[in-house]
């Protein structure tokens, strides 16, 4: 059995994830970056004299892997092309995160040393699908590094959490669903949540800030309990790919303290399948007039 973090535990991981943030908006401060998209192959050539990339179609074997030769005095980057198609578009969202993650691994400090003094290479799978502490830390910085906050924070606050909303910003950063609907979720001014059903349960959950603020919290792992979620995934295991926006309950979706509120207090909910992963994401959204009075 996994054990479940303690709060210890959590503020241990958010502190990692924090140095990872960090590191990812500093190289993009440092190399002068401002506009989108972000290339990480680029990114990666300016630190030719001590990183070499390989690139290429290596199946399932992993997404990447970066080693360390001592006898060269470099780095060498693994990443699998074999999500790439030939639409003229350059390398596909998901082999940019691929990239990005293991740059991860090569910029931040602990995990640049620890492969430096002999640590052990390993494959990685990115884009949120591990909970081993360091592949969530690399994924962080992916995450930052292709959609930083100085770029990402117009687009989402212009409107509430949605899929549609959620589609641009994967466009304009040639990022992925996911990752683009994690970090919608992380710099959203508005009331939402993105939430990963798989198999017909929530694998995890992002909530914005300002639901935090208003004392909703994250909910549990485990069976979906939203009736139009269930809905969706049946939907989703008959490969229906159109999925209607639905209504429901925040209780379904949080944890809400407040009892009355708990009990009436409405969400909508989009989804949108991600073939690759066999998960669905759902975007649900509590409208502010709802949490807020007139005087909040």
């Amino acid at each position: 059995m996994t054990r479940r973090p303690t709060n210890p535990d959590r503020a241990m991981i958010e502190h990692r994830l924090g140095i990872a943030r960090q590191d990812a908006e500093l190289l993009i401060r440092r190399l002068g970056i401002n506009s989108a998209p972000i290339d990480p192959v680029a990114i990666a050539r300016t630190e030719r004299k001590h990183l070499r990339l390989c690139s290429g179609n290596y199946g399932n074997a992993c997404d990447g892997r970066l080693e360390y030769h001592p006898d060269k005095r470099r780095f060498v980057c693994f990443f699998n092309t074999k999500y790439d198609r030939d639409d003229g578009r350059g390398h596909a969202p998901r082999t940019r995160f691929s990239l990005a993650h293991e740059l991860g691994h090569y910029f931040i400090e602990d995990h640049h040393e620890y492969l430096r003094s002999g640590g052990k290479s390993h494959e990685s799978r990115s884009e949120f699908v591990t909970a081993t502490p360091v592949e969530q830390q690399a994924d962080c910085f992916a995450a930052h590094l292709l959609m930083p906050d100085p770029l990402v924070k117009p687009i989402v606050n212009q409107e509430e959490l949605s899929v549609e909303m959620i589609s641009e910003v994967a466009d304009a950063f040639r990022a992925s669903f996911v990752s683009a609907a994690l970090r919608a979720a992380e710099v959203s001014h508005f009331c939402g949540a993105v939430v990963a059903i798989k198999n017909g349960a929530v694998i995890w959950s992002r909530v914005s800030k300002a639901l935090i603020e208003a004392k909703v919290y994250p909910g549990e792992r485990g069976p979906a309990r939203s009736p139009g979620a269930q809905a969706a995934w049946e939907q989703f295991e008959q490969r229906e790919t159109v999925m209607a926006p639905r209504s429901g309950w925040a209780h379904d979706w949080f944890r809400v303290y407040d009892e009355e509120r708990a009990r009436s207090l409405p969400v909508d909910e989009t989804y949108l399948p991600v073939r690759v992963m066999n998960t669905l994401i759902a975007v649900v959204s509590i409208p502010e007039d709802e949490l807020f009075d007139d005087e909040d």
